[in-house]
């Protein structure tokens, strides 16, 4: 599986963080890939290991519907999700660490796998699109001020 990840340290407390990170109504503010969801906005609540959500996400320019599950669900630690369309699987993973008394850190792991990610084609995606997840962390930061 090729994959990239970038990191953020926000100042507010690993609960305040992964509310944030699992407030799917706001996704559109930081996520550069989310384009909007199919059917109802995922709600904290109902969210746990086994959960289903579909999404439809725009990388580099392009659509894709995606059916998502949720495979860890650790408050206030981690969140996976993973989800493979056309041969195509992909896999995100949202983790909080506290940051001695500073805030917390957020890192953003972005997974993709299956066949028309083998090789080094997967490895070029990934590359291609290391910038719009370290973008993603930074509008994250942002997202979580207010």
């Amino acid at each position: 599986m090729a994959k990239t990840l970038s990191s953020i340290v926000v100042p507010v407390s690993p609960d305040q963080a992964f509310a944030a990170l699992t407030d799917f109504t706001r996704y559109g503010d930081w996520l550069i890939f989310h384009h909007s969801w199919r059917g109802e906005v995922p709600k904290r609540e109902s969210l746990g290991v086994g959960s289903k959500v579909s999404s439809v996400l725009v990388v580099k320019g392009n659509t894709l519907p995606f059916d998502w599950q949720i495979s860890v669900y650790s408050p206030p630690r981690e969140l996976r999700f993973s989800g493979k369309e056309k041969g195509l699987q992909v896999t995100i993973k949202l983790s909080v660490a506290p940051r001695g008394g500073r805030g917390s850190e957020v890192t953003f792991q972005l997974e993709l796998g299956g066949l028309p990610a083998v090789g080094p084609i997967g490895k070029a995606a990934v590359k291609s699109l290391h910038g719009d997840v370290e973008e993603s962390m930074a509008r994250f930061a942002t997202t979580c001020a207010t």
